[in-house]
């Protein structure tokens, strides 16, 4: 972790190092992506990374294509560290408390990710990515798998609720929701997450998609906490 709180704040001190230097930046780029897998201490060091670019591009610090050349570089690793790390079974937190303090603060910054890429051709990259998960955990049958990345999705939508559309993709997130029979306190609390924060959407983006939603939700009241 140490490694990784000195490489940021060499970028956050020195952000020219992304692109003064080919090399020192592909090395240093290259030591953050491999610390977002290392450990989640370690990513955690690491993912503040994403809110030094996002005010160096606000300042217009940022040369032109700097910020989606690092998106494009570390997109996959962050969201591959995310769905490891912010597993409800991850061995990497000891009490449930700790488990749920991880789980937000790197469903915030996947969510900084997402929003940093507004307008950017990287944000449908990041969509990508996250599908991807979706798909090798719904082919795996990992129940638990699935519910991160629908945390993830949860948390996205939540950031574009006054936004006038929500991306495509969701009519498949929402629908491997659908799919899922095995249930549990969890993974209802989770999918009832996302449902509340589509519900602006149904009307307009997602209208197929609202009578599974409450045959979903009437489904799931048995695994409601008393």
């Amino acid at each position: 972790a140490r490694g990784a709180a000195v490489a940021v704040a060499l970028v956050e001190a020195y952000t020219q190092l992304l692109w003064m230097d080919p090399d020192v930046a592909g090395t240093l780029v290259d030591f953050i992506g491999a610390c977002f897998a290392a450990h989640p201490h370690v990513a955690q060091s690491v993912f503040t990374l994403w809110a030094i670019l996002k005010d160096a591009d606000r300042d217009s610090k940022l040369p032109p294509g700097i910020l989606n050349s690092l998106l494009q570089q570390l997109s996959a690793p962050c969201i591959a560290s995310f769905a490891r790390f912010a597993r409800r079974d991850s061995p990497f937190a000891e009490e449930p408390d700790e488990l749920e303090q991880l789980r937000s603060a790197q469903q915030d910054i996947l969510v900084d990710i997402f929003c940093i890429s507004d307008g950017q051709p990287e944000r449908e990259l990041i969509l990508a990515l996250l599908c991807g998960q979706l798909k090798k955990a719904e082919a795996a049958a990992d129940l638990l798998g699935l519910e991160v990345v629908w945390f993830a999705f949860a948390g996205i939508a939540e950031a574009l609720a006054d936004e006038p559309q929500i991306p495509e993709c969701y009519v498949a997130v929402l629908q491997s929701l659908f799919r899922t029979q095995a249930k549990s306190d969890s993974i209802c609390a989770t999918g009832a997450a996302l449902l509340r924060a589509c519900g602006p959407h149904f009307e307009l983006r997602l209208p197929e998609q609202l009578a599974p939603a409450v045959r979903w939700l009437v489904s799931a009241v048995p695994y409601v906490p008393e």
